[in-house]
């Protein structure tokens, strides 16, 4: 049973809270006050439809509606994403499905809805309508759906028995062609036996033949290069003398190279012995710039004191005239006769 509806953001409702009570309730209320939109509401639930955005308010904002059951709560909401919820387990509505678990819950078919305009319930069916409809309320509609589909399944099964009896007789009538087969199947054997052997041997001539080729040819290049086996030793002295000579060369150049380091070397110990006699007088002068660069300091910080001394003393003198100032100050407006201690002050 719903005990209560609650609709947020849905065509004229903003947000409406609607009490439900055991036996029948009515809704009331002018035109276009959103009766309708109640019931559609709780079909969007039920049915998930209308689908579409034409239902959510103008005003923006999740549409939400809210159904509280006597064993649970169930909603539907709408915004960026299309969701139900179940005890606050939360749902994806995929098209126009519905979440089976949700169906389960709601327990609300079609034949529970009725829309405004739609015709008396079963006064306008005739008999067969309304008894195929209350055997839909019985499930009696799935016992004949299942019977018929028994019952077909039965005929295609006793056709398919009696198809396979005729095939069964047709190979019979074939394999009584084929009564010698073992026979044969036995001199296939051997032929195949002796097609393999066959196979092999040409396979071999095959290999017998390029290997005769190969000598052929081989044996026209040795004829070619057999004149010059005899100047082998002479080609192997001459690979060995340039080889020598090659590393003759090396060496040759290594010297060279050598020799060179050397003069630059004289020509360093020779600049150097150049230099050694100026060193005291260099280890002097860096001596005295070392000096010069002590005084140097010193003078800036004494001209930096002496700087610090010349604003103490303006700061004094400044201090000096204030005090001046403020001591006549004080003779000027101070009475003659003291009032705490009596005494005649002393003018200047």
């Amino acid at each position: 049973m719903i005990e209560s509806l609650k609709v947020k953001n849905f065509q004229s409702h903003k947000d409406s809270e609607l009490q439900f009570h055991h036996g029948v309730n009515i809704v009331v209320g002018t035109t276009d006050s959103g009766k309708t939109a109640v019931l559609r509401a709780l079909k969007w639930v039920i049915r998930n439809r209308p689908s579409g955005e034409g239902f959510r308010s103008h005003w923006g904002g999740k549409t939400r509606v809210d159904l509280k059951l006597s064993d649970g709560e169930v909603s539907r909401e709408k915004d960026k994403e299309n969701l139900y919820f179940l005890n606050g387990t939360r749902f994806t509505a995929f098209g126009s499905d519905v979440p089976q678990e949700i169906t389960k819950a709601i327990n609300i078919e079609d034949t529970n809805l009725q829309s405004q305009m739609d015709a008396p319930f079963l006064l306008s069916k005739s008999a067969g309508e309304v008894a195929a409809h209350f055997n839909k309320v019985a499930h009696l509609d799935q016992i004949g759906v299942s019977q018929k589909y028994v019952d077909s399944r039965i005929r295609n099964l006793n056709q398919s028995i009696l198809s396979y009896k005729d095939r069964i007789t047709e190979n019979k009538e074939k394999l009584e062609q084929y009564a010698d087969l073992d026979k044969l199947e036995m001199q296939i054997e051997v032929l195949e036996d002796d097609q393999s052997k066959l196979q092999n041997l040409f396979s071999a001539r095959i290999s017998l033949e390029k290997i005769l080729e190969g000598i052929r040819y081989y044996s026209g290049e040795i004829a070619q290069i057999y004149p010059l086996i005899s100047s082998e030793k002479r080609v192997f002295s001459l690979l060995n003398t340039h080889e020598k000579r090659k590393a003759l060369e090396n060496d040759a150049e290594a010297l060279e190279n050598l020799l060179q380091k050397i003069d630059w070397t004289t020509e360093g110990i020779q600049e150097h012995q150049e230099i050694i006699p100026a060193g005291a007088a260099l280890t002097k002068i860096l001596g005295l710039y070392e000096k010069k660069k002590a005084l140097t300091k010193d003078g800036q910080e004494l001209k930096l004191a002496v700087d610090r001394l010349d604003t103490v003393t303006v700061k004094l003198q400044t201090a000096q005239k204030e005090l001046e100032k403020l001591e006549e100050d004080f003779h000027k407006n101070f009475p003659d006769i003291c009032p705490l201690c009596g005494a005649k002050q002393k003018k200047k």
